[in-house]
Parts: structure tokens; C-alpha cells; sequence
């Protein structure tokens, strides 16, 4: 992208904190400048909310777009109890306060290969300023979960 006025050779550029910015020449006179995404692994603290004997964390990705970030998760969880609704948080990987339960934005889905697979929401847990993690667990064994949720941060 062309920053500013190419006659003047006068601009500006800024970014948000966590991009990067990348500089490329054409082989000519001009330098071109442009802000890119960041993205990497993280390691959440999984915390169990109800009906959770154990979180595995097999892994977590997540991605900054400007003020958006999503973020990716396969994690095995073992419930506690049989036909009960389970719950779970999970850390942000860029630190942020909710106001509200709807600034997280996600869902996901049992990856077992039995009929025993169930879909789960994705919701914040403004109190402790995270994700929460929900599903109805219907077969009292561990299940692998793919889940995905977006949220904002400040600028």
C-alpha cells in the first residue's frame, strides 16, 4: 500500500500493538510499507466450571486482526458425571476486560467418532474475564473438543 502523497514523498502510517510491519522494495526508488496480522501457539489456564475431573490441552492457536482476535483450541475433557451440563474457562491469549457475557462470541463441537457427539457454546465469563466453554455431556467419558471463539480488544 501507498503511504501518503508520492509527489511530496510525505505520509504517515500507524499500527496496533502485536502487528508487524513488513517493508519491500520494488527493485526501484520506492519502499512500500504494510502492517500484516500476528498470529501464534499459547497455552491457556483451563479451569473447570462444573462437571470437569480433567482438561487436556492438545492445542490453542489464536490470531490478532486489528481489534479482533480468534483464537483455536482442541482440548480432551473428562467429565465428572454422565447426562449433566459441563462447563469450563479458558484464558484469553491477549489479556482483556469484559463487560458483558456476549463480548465472546464462539462454538464448537465434539470430535468422538460415536453417537455421542455434541456441539458446544462459547460465551464470556465476564467475572473472571475469559471464555467459558458449554455442553451437555450425555456419555460420562472423555471427549476431544474443537473450539473456536472471537473476541475484541482495546486499541
Amino acid at each position: 500500500e501507498v503511504i501518503g502523497n508520492q509527489a511530496t514523498q510525505a505520509g504517515s502510517i500507524s499500527i496496533q500493538p502485536g502487528e508487524v510491519l513488513a517493508v519491500v522494495g520494488d527493485g526501484g526508488n520506492w519502499l512500500y510499507l504494510y502492517a500484516r496480522t500476528h498470529s501464534d501457539l499459547y497455552t491457556p489456564t483451563l479451569t473447570g466450571v462444573a462437571n470437569i475431573t480433567t482438561l487436556t490441552l492438545k492445542r490453542a492457536t489464536w490470531e490478532r486482526i486489528g481489534n479482533k482476535v480468534n483464537v483455536d483450541l482442541v482440548v480432551d475433557a473428562e467429565p465428572t458425571s454422565n447426562n449433566t451440563q459441563t462447563t469450563f474457562g479458558i484464558d484469553f491469549p491477549l489479556a482483556q476486560a469484559i463487560g458483558n457475557d456476549y463480548e465472546v462470541i464462539g462454538m464448537g463441537h465434539s470430535v468422538d467418532g460415536t453417537a455421542n457427539q455434541h456441539g458446544l457454546a462459547v460465551y464470556g465469563d465476564a467475572a473472571n474475564d475469559r471464555a467459558e466453554c458449554t455442553y451437555y455431556e450425555t456419555h460420562g467419558a472423555t471427549d476431544t473438543l474443537n473450539i473456536h471463539f472471537s473476541y475484541m480488544i482495546d486499541a
